[in-house]
């Protein structure tokens, strides 16, 4: 299916006496084998422009392809549970900064997702709580409910229980 744009890619490198192209594409192998690879392309020419000859090279890179795919796959599934559920979903670093809040933590606070990566877990709470249930959660009272109030942007107090767990992601440690 990509024999023909890799042929105008091919053609359209001469035609531009373009000394380099580089494309990503499938082949098939042992007659039904679908692999990825990238070709890359090193065009000769005379000084008059008459094509002399083409070097090339194929990368193997079915492997990095069908991660790309499995990871996107997780993504979007990720997505889709975070964004259809009503609980307030927030992931924070160990010092309380932000790092993902899903859309309904974005309505529960008032704030918007942008502003809430731009915020710590601190910036939350309300002016007489405890500052202390961020490390609670985190530590003695990690998977267990956490009661705190907190206010929304328009000044509202609101109370909540918070379960706290910390999770590892790419060795980075984070507060779910």
């Amino acid at each position: 299916d990509d024999h023909e744009v890799l042929l105008n890619a091919f053609t359209q490198s001469l035609n531009l006496k373009a000394k380099f192209f580089e494309l990503q594409h499938r082949i098939v192998v042992d007659g039904n084998e679908i692999r990825h690879v990238i070709e890359r392309c090193e065009n000769k020419f005379a000084e008059d422009g008459t094509p002399l000859k083409a070097i090339g090279s194929l990368q193997d890179v079915t492997e990095i392809v069908e991660a790309q795919i499995q990871l996107q796959s997780s993504q979007k599934k990720f997505m889709a549970i975070s964004n259809q559920t009503t609980e307030g979903i927030t992931v924070a670093d160990l010092e309380g900064n932000y790092v993902f809040v899903n859309p309904a933590f974005s309505i529960m606070s008032g704030y918007s997702e942008d502003e809430l990566l731009n915020m710590t877990v601190f910036d939350m709470k309300s002016k007489n709580q405890d500052h202390s249930s961020f490390k609670n959660t985190k530590e003695e009272m990690e998977g267990k409910p956490v009661h705190v109030v907190l206010q929304k942007k328009s000044g509202e107090e609101y109370h909540t229980d918070i379960i706290g767990d910390v999770i590892n992601v790419d060795d980075e440690s984070l507060v779910l």
